[in-house]
């Protein structure tokens, strides 16, 4: 989806006067980090299931950081392009962004800022290679800062396939009492009557398990029990009471023969049901609590529409048919204008077929019951690729056209002594020592990781290896990529 960005920014600077790649040549080199990706998680899955996500984030993630740290505090130390400057503030803009999600979680805020940093590094490779990294660039108008914050706001859009959570609401599991019900309050979706809604209920870290009931027969027209979208058995409607601003409590159906139904971390636990009134305001449930529940947990309910149940799809299905509508269009050459004076398009829309396509690849996994990624792990995944692919090609470059760099004035001198960091970058930038590294600090990254997110040998790896733990060392790459990447290349008369 941002790769569309590409085609708008072709436009904004001007690259060297060149031979190009061609779109179908760019493609291919995309899709050599694409494939990497995919088949990092088809294996990462098919070894640890569930854990897959978070243990391919932070194993492939270490590297990645410190990887880019390494050439960016040689930066600092050299004093180049102002780096040690722009260094405290950036620092400071990590630790502020760190103490707000200490205090108060923000991991959804975290990973769009990620996703912007990832949009916009692809945008700077597009460029680069094109022009045989001899763009550099790209020079950011105002207008295009805007489009991609756009492009990663819906992003994250797709992410939650906007607009599937109405209502949610928590309450302590500490606060339950067993064989008593507990009644979930949200403000009142107005206009409710005769409208078909679907809630879902989990437990989070809820060990022992809750437990709610389910009748044995089905009491409610519309009732279906469903599993994270997926249609049940339809051995029974779950038992539950509406309630309505204004009006209290419906009647609930009798107890009698009900059959205990398990509420906790795993698949959601959800009904589909129609409302009789406007103003649905709150959800009754009646729960079964085994033993105390660990500190903290929580039973969480969201109302969402039922069309995003009966038509899981939707969203998905809808973006690759434009996807697969502008690759026909594409091949037919039709527009042919704009294909001409954006030609970055020839490259961006087989791209957003590919991400769509893996986005229709996450939802159906999930409907069916199987293990699957979120989609915002595997554009983290990718990015790491992309980068690893890249650097690599850029070695080749520089050592079969030495002068292909641009040429960076720069009023430091060249330090005549080499300190220990500028013999270790030396040996990284051939491809041999790149890949010893790379695969190297991957290997250490994911026994790490697996140590603690698998075998959990001792707690103090979780302040290394842990996802929540990975977050602040994600911020600050992040932060730090928006240093600056030196004088751009001047245009061409």
């Amino acid at each position: 989806m941002a790769q569309q960005t590409m085609s708008a920014v072709t436009a904004a600077a001007s690259p060297s006067a060149v031979s190009e790649l061609s779109n179908t040549q760019l493609l291919h080199r995309f899709l050599v980090a694409f494939l990497l990706t995919v088949a990092s998680f088809v294996a990462a899955g098919a070894a640890w299931g569930s854990q897959a996500a978070n243990l391919l984030v932070v194993g492939l993630g270490w590297p990645h950081v410190l990887l880019g740290s390494l050439f960016y505090f040689n930066k600092v130390l050299k004093g180049e392009d102002s780096h040690r400057t722009h260094f405290a503030g950036l620092l400071a803009i990590t630790l502020a962004i760190s103490l707000v999600h200490h205090w108060q979680p923000i991991t959804t805020f975290i990973f769009l800022y990620f996703v912007y940093h990832a949009f916009r590094d692809e945008i700077s490779i597009y460029h680069l290679r094109r022009t045989h990294h001899r763009f550099a660039g790209p020079q950011w108008r105002p207008g295009l800062v805007l489009f991609l914050l756009g492009t990663t706001a819906l992003a994250g859009l797709a992410q939650m396939t906007y607009p599937r959570v109405l209502r949610h609401a928590e309450v302590p599991a500490d606060q339950l009492v067993s064989g008593q019900p507990v009644t979930f309050t949200f403000a009142p979706i107005e206009d409710s009557a005769g409208r078909d809604y679907h809630f879902r209920v989990w437990a989070p870290r809820s060990q022992p398990p809750v437990k709610t009931l389910r009748l044995p027969a089905d009491n409610y027209p519309a009732g279906e029990i469903r599993v994270d979208g997926r249609r049940g058995e339809l051995e029974g409607d779950l038992v539950f009471t509406p309630i309505y601003a204004g009006a209290g409590a419906l009647p609930t159906a009798a107890l009698s023969g009900s059959v205990p139904q398990v509420i906790n971390s795993g698949p959601r636990l959800g009904q589909t049901f129609r409302v009789e009134a406007d103003g649905l305001s709150g959800i009754t449930l009646p729960v079964v609590v085994e033993g105390a529940p660990p500190p903290g947990a929580k039973v969480r309910l969201e109302v969402e529409p039922a069309f995003f149940v009966r038509y899981p799809y939707a969203f998905e299905s809808g973006l690759v048919a434009v996807a697969v509508a502008l690759v026909a269009l594409l091949m037919v050459g039709v527009p042919q204008r704009v294909f001409q004076t954006r030609p970055g398009l020839r490259y961006a829309i087989p791209v957003l077929l590919l991400f769509s396509l893996v986005l229709l690849a996450v939802k159906y996994s999930r409907v069916q019951g199987l293990v699957s990624m979120p989609f915002l792990a595997f554009l983290v995944v990718f990015h790491y690729f992309s980068w690893y692919v890249f650097s690599l090609e850029k070695i080749a470059l520089r050592r079969s056209l030495p002068d292909s760099r641009p040429a960076m004035a720069t009023a430091n001198p060249v330090p005549t002594r080499m300190t220990l960091l500028d013999r270790l970058l030396k040996r990284m930038s051939t491809q041999r020592g790149f890949l010893a590294a790379v695969i190297a600090l991957n290997a250490v990254s994911f026994a790490g990781a697996y140590a603690w997110q698998v075998q959990q040998v001792h707690p103090a790896l979780a302040y290394l290896f842990s996802f929540h733990a990975f977050l602040y060392p994600l911020i600050f790459h992040v932060t730090m990529s928006f240093a600056p990447k030196g004088p751009p290349k001047p245009r061409p008369a």
